[in-house]
């Protein structure tokens, strides 16, 4: 639908402008937030959107607002933030395990120690019940220096640690 407006009300230069003035200011605000995605404060790509298109070409806002806001916020917060975390997340299932009311993921650590005995103890990013399983999913994110061979994990909460597993890292 953008690039139709952009080739009918020939707003390939205003749009230009546009977009990567809204990009600029998303990808400024975007931060990312663990177990959901990237987050930009509700009203600001609007905001921005509104008072670009208004500047750059009163005539043509409307087209013009929508051009930039849904390409500028997608390229400015989703793309340009694609590589900001390359870590590998890993998505383990426990059995017996549930978050008291009000508590994070960040309650369920988990441990893990690599080939050379060196532990890491990792924040769970997130923690969620698989529906009709009866397991919950916990994610975590590796080390960025873990060099590759088996590790060793357990997952521990409320003062309980689980049985050991093992994964092996490779390059």
């Amino acid at each position: 639908m953008s690039v139709y407006l952009l080739a009918r009300n020939r707003l390939w230069i205003q749009g230009s402008v546009a977009i990567a003035a809204v990009a600029v200011v998303c990808h400024w605000l975007a931060h990312p937030v663990p177990g959901i995605g990237i987050a930009v404060p509700i009203f600001a790509p609007a905001a921005v959107t509104a008072i670009v298109s208004v500047l750059l070409s009163y005539a043509d806002a409307a087209p013009l607002a929508y051009i930039s806001g849904s390409l500028g916020t997608l390229i400015g917060a989703d793309l340009l933030n694609l590589g900001a975390d390359r870590n590998t997340r890993v998505i383990v299932f426990v059995a017996n395990l549930q978050l008291l009311q009000g508590e994070t993921s960040s309650a369920v650590i988990v441990n893990l120690v690599d080939i050379n005995g060196q532990s890491y103890d990792i924040a769970a990013e997130d923690v969620r019940p698989v529906p009709n399983v009866g397991f919950v999913q916990v994610t975590f994110r590796l080390p960025g220096n873990l060099p590759n061979g088996t590790c060793t994990i357990k997952i521990k909460a409320h003062s309980q640690i689980s049985n050991a597993g093992t994964i092996r890292i490779r390059a």
